[in-house]
């Protein structure tokens, strides 16, 4: 179904349940709609239209959540140019929570999306040929999340921006590094070659 026939049926939804009839802590709903309605445009190519639910879920307090999802949905789209300024965002947002030494921040939700948004981050920027400002993301997200060097993806997406930027050095150690401690895998043994 086109983007614009769901939008028909949501601003029914809206007029039957608007949004005001509920508290604030029963708005996720209505973010989770914002956020739908953003993926199904983005998704039809129509930026202007998306652009407008965009804005409103940006204005939200769990916007790092929603741009991981809309982010990831994108990648997988191949649309990663428009999924550049979504991911940008949410990526400070959950970064400066997680980075927070408030504990009402660093344990929030937002902290908690820092990481799935930092390694999705900088595969679009990567992906848009942003390879030193992808590296310099991944290597604070490995110094930030040691666990995250055991993520294949982010190790290939690294290799590939160190290879870009001149550090050939650093691409072959973060490989061999992933061997030694993940075993042998035939898309490490590929690149290497």
């Amino acid at each position: 179904e086109k983007a614009s026939a769901i939008e028909k049926k949501y601003n029914q939804w809206l007029k039957q349940y608007p949004s005001s009839s509920f508290d604030a802590k029963n708005q996720g709903i209505y973010e989770q709609a914002l956020s739908s309605m953003s993926f199904l445009y983005l998704k039809e190519g129509d930026e202007a239209n998306a652009q407008k639910y965009l804005s409103q879920l940006e204005q939200v307090e769990n916007f790092p959540i929603y741009a991981s999802t809309l982010s990831s949905g994108l990648v997988k789209n191949n649309q990663t140019k428009i999924a550049l300024p979504i991911a940008a965002k949410g990526y400070a947002l959950s970064e400066a929570a997680f980075l927070s030494s408030d504990p009402k921040f660093k344990g929030s939700a937002i902290a908690s999306r820092y990481n799935s948004l930092a390694p999705i981050y900088a595969q679009i920027l990567s992906a848009e040929n942003q390879y030193e400002k992808s590296a310099d993301i991944l290597d604070k997200f490995f110094t930030n999340n040691p666990r995250a060097k055991s993520s294949l993806e982010s190790i290939l997406t690294q290799t590939k921006n160190y290879q870009k930027i001149g550090r050939d050095l650093d691409a072959f150690n973060l490989l061999n590094n992933q061997l030694v401690t993940q075993g042998s895998s035939e898309i490490i043994v590929n690149a290497i070659k």
